[in-house]
């Protein structure tokens, strides 16, 4: 089936562990990711808005009932190129702004998030700028607290004694299939 399938077959006995490392820069990668995920604001029909918020609700949850350090594993995925395409979803105001896909003026204030309805446009431009300066900074901490934490994790994994993984070698797997050609 593997070779059909284009995948790898594997054989890994019971003695394969996973390990999750903690590092000392998850709490910071949480809190930081739970601050630009909170700066998302929706804008569209009450309909488009609502099923926006409703996900922004779960995946603040995560936040309270997830670990720091998986967490922290969700916001290196979310500084992703794969991830920076969904991390805040469609409609979302200061992406847009910063992407140049939004003009505030543009849109009716029914469509607008309760935070910004009633404003003056500039007062409008102001809180989104506010906001986006905001995101930028801490996406930036994240990304450099992401790098730290590579590094930790590799250093104890050459510690490891550990020899079989089951991430490590599904990881192989999947950086060797990358790197194929397709003919």
């Amino acid at each position: 089936m593997a070779s059909c399938t284009n995948g790898e077959f594997l054989m890994l006995d019971q003695n394969a562990q996973d390990y999750v490392v903690a590092t000392p820069y998850d709490d910071e990668i949480n809190r930081l990711s739970r601050n630009i995920d909170d700066t998302r604001m929706y804008y569209g029909t009450n309909e488009e808005r609502e099923v926006n918020y409703i996900k922004k609700a779960k995946s603040m949850e995560v936040y309270d009932t997830g670990s720091s350090t998986a967490n922290s594993s969700r916001a290196g995925y979310k500084q992703s190129k794969a991830g920076q395409k969904v991390a805040y979803g469609s409609q979302e105001i200061i992406s847009d702004y910063d992407n140049g896909k939004l003009e505030l003026d543009k849109i009716k204030d029914e469509k607008l998030p309760e935070n910004l309805k009633g404003k003056t446009l500039e007062e409008k431009e102001l809180l989104v700028k506010e906001m986006s300066d905001k995101r930028k900074a801490d996406n930036k901490k994240v990304k450099a607290l992401l790098k730290q934490k590579r590094s930790y994790v590799q250093k104890k994994a050459s510690e490891s004694t550990e020899k079989l993984s089951f991430s490590k070698e599904v990881l192989g797997v999947m950086k060797k299939q990358a790197n194929k050609k397709e003919l």
